[in-house]
Order: structure tokens, then sequence, then C-alpha cells
């Protein structure tokens, strides 16, 4: 329907009959996919293990900031670690 994949297609369809019924389209919208929950499970293992991490403050004056304490790094670290 004029370049709209019909996957949104749809769900507007459903959304409308749903509201038609008088249902509530917030619980409906909160809904997830199994794939969206996967991926929201990952992602958090992926922030809590990020958030784990020992920083140094490259602000002390008795720490020297060093290269492999920048956070791209250590994320991708965690990003390999977790396989993603």
């Amino acid at each position: 329907m004029n370049g709209i994949d019909p996957a949104i297609i749809e769900r507007a369809e459903e959304l409308v009959l749903l509201s038609a019924r008088g249902e509530d389209l917030v619980a409906a919208c909160a809904k997830m996919s199994d794939r969206e929950a996967e991926d929201l499970e990952v992602a958090e293992i992926v922030a809590r293990q990020f958030l784990q991490k020992d920083f140094a403050d490259p602000a002390a004056e008795d720490m020297l900031f060093e290269a492999q304490d920048d956070p791209s790094d250590i994320l991708q670290e965690v990003l390999e670690a977790v396989g993603s």
C-alpha cells in the first residue's frame, strides 16, 4: 500500500479493531515479540557487564589514564564476550 510495509498496515488494522472494541491500546502496544524480549535480555546483560567494569578516573591526579581504559574499547570487549 503506497510503499508502506504490509506488517505495519496489518498492525494498524489490528489496533483499529482493538480500539473499536474499546480494548486497552496501551496494553496492546506494550506487548513484545519473542525476538524483542530476547534482544532486551541481551541488552540488559551487556549493560550490566559494562557497568560492572572498573574505569580509571582520568581526572585523578594519582592515576594515569591508559588507552585500555577507553570506555569504547571496554564496551567492545563486553559485546564480543556476549557474542553480539
